[in-house]
């Protein structure tokens, strides 16, 4: 599975899968029936910040 877990955390019931498995196919049954019409045109969701320039570490001539 693609889920990270901290060191020690149990693993979930087979009881807790079932349900975890049901709960995502629902959502992925609405995300089919009426997701993509409600989707931005863009590809990426998240606001891009303005790229900040790296410092500039000054060069140290006294040495």
């Amino acid at each position: 599975m693609g889920v990270c877990r901290r060191q020690g955390e149990p693993h979930p019931t087979p009881a807790e899968m079932d349900g975890r498995l049901a709960r995502c196919q629902e959502l992925r049954a609405l995300m089919h029936e009426y997701g993509n019409a409600q989707l931005p045109s863009r590809p990426s969701v998240t606001p891009k910040r303005p790229r900040v320039p790296a410092r500039q570490t000054p060069h140290r001539t006294g040495l």
